[in-house]
């Protein structure tokens, strides 16, 4: 068994304490990841060796960057920019 660094070992023991206390706040059926929880994976998934992924975390690399993705996509809607219609006609036009 090759020597993991403590750093490898910390990582993993907080992600199984992590996903015990999502399990536990379900107790049954599919575990809901809320914000909170996706931003702790997320930042876990940094420090954590590759070649045992598959071992610690319970999402995929894709899970991740899915998550990534609708947050993005929810972040930069632009929505303070649509404005339906013609734009409002300038004062010194009015008068």
């Amino acid at each position: 068994m090759p020597v993991r660094s403590d750093v490898s070992k910390d990582v993993e023991l907080l992600v199984f304490r992590h996903e015990n206390r999502v399990l536990r706040r379900q107790l049954g059926g599919r575990p809901r990841w809320d914000h909170a929880d996706r931003l702790w994976l997320a930042a876990l998934s940094r420090l954590a060796n590759r070649c045992r992924w598959s071992d610690v975390f319970p999402v995929i690399p894709a899970t991740i960057l899915r998550w990534h993705r609708n947050l993005v996509s929810r972040k930069w809607t632009y929505t303070d920019r649509r404005r339906p219609g013609r734009p409002a006609t300038g004062a010194p036009i009015k008068r």
